[in-house]
């Protein structure tokens, strides 16, 4: 990644994830969520807003080794909400303050490890993957690291030459034109351009970020949007939005509704939704993230449905 050598990167994505399982550090199912997680980035049909979900429903402490959970809590837990921001819009202040905080994060694990073992904190003197962060958000969103450090080599960053074929795997926004600019307005009167426009593009990496936000002003308007319009697809965006909201009443015929639709995302959310649970991707994710098991949802559909009548 810090070189640009997206032949190297190509073969390295092709790793099967039994290797990750067989090596010596005793990687498991964390670990392979976040392998899939980088392999994504450079995958333009990769969702990944479904792969950073699935990554941070895996990361259990109870899973790991006290020394493991050092290092994975300190070094690669922090890169997650790095990646979230290059993938979100206009986020640049938000990416320097993860950095700065995985920094310290750095700094402590290294200086933590060299007093108690036979490995010299000089060995952490440069960050290999906040480096390569750094340069993944200058080629992605010309973003700058801001905080002034010595864990990152800034001159890595800035290559004489930027590679302009570099995959910015972002939802490509709807074309510009006044009668779908009309129809966002319709569907979402009361809602703020930031989210309806996200909803409306499809915008998963933007969407995946709202998520954090308590907007439930405006949940009432995306209930109305949903139920006004015939486009799935839009529906399916409302659907990723909500998801989060477990016991609002108000979402339930919404919820049930996405039942019945064609994508398996959208009702994976929605039986988790309906079950009063966020562990979908555990219970419905095939090889961590790679796919969902259509199969087995559509199953949870039918056994869901059955229960109902």
């Amino acid at each position: 990644m810090i070189l640009r050598d997206h032949d190297k990167i190509k073969k390295l994505s092709a790793v099967p994830e039994t290797v990750f399982k067989s090596d010596e550090i005793g990687s498991g199912d964390f670990d392979c969520a976040v392998a899939a997680l980088y392999k994504g980035i450079y995958d333009p049909n990769a969702n990944l807003a479904q792969l950073l979900v699935t990554a941070t429903e895996l990361f259990n402490p109870r899973d790991f080794t006290p020394e493991r959970f050092e290092f994975l809590s300190r070094i690669q837990w922090p890169q997650l909400a790095i990646i979230r921001t290059i993938y979100t819009h206009n986020a640049e202040n938000e990416f320097n303050q993860h950095i700065e905080k995985a920094l310290k994060l750095h700094k402590e694990y290294w200086i933590n490890i060299s007093t108690r073992r036979e490995i010299r904190a000089e060995e952490g003197v440069i960050s290999l993957p906040l480096t390569a962060l750094a340069v993944l958000a200058h080629d992605v969103k010309g973003y700058r690291v801001t905080v002034e450090n010595d864990y990152i080599a800034d001159w890595l960053i800035k290559p004489k030459t930027t590679p302009t074929t570099f995959p910015s795997n972002e939802a490509q926004p709807l074309q510009d034109t006044q009668a779908k600019h009309n129809q966002n307005e319709m569907l979402f009167p009361n809602t703020p351009p930031a989210i309806s426009d996200a909803i409306f593009n499809e915008n998963y990496s933007l969407l995946e970020s709202l998520r954090e936000y308590d907007y439930s002003e405006y949940i009432p308007d995306m209930i109305d949007a949903y139920e006004i319009t015939d486009d799935w697809k839009t529906r399916n965006s409302i659907i990723y939005v909500l998801a989060d909201r477990i016991g609002d009443a108000r979402l339930h015929p919404v919820m049930e509704s996405a039942l019945h639709g064609s994508d398996h995302l959208a009702k994976a959310l929605a039986l988790s939704w309906l079950r009063g649970s966020r562990s979908y991707m555990r219970e419905y994710s095939v090889n961590y993230g790679s796919g969902l098991d259509e199969p087995k949802i559509d199953l949870a559909v039918r056994e869901y449905l059955a229960t109902q009548r």
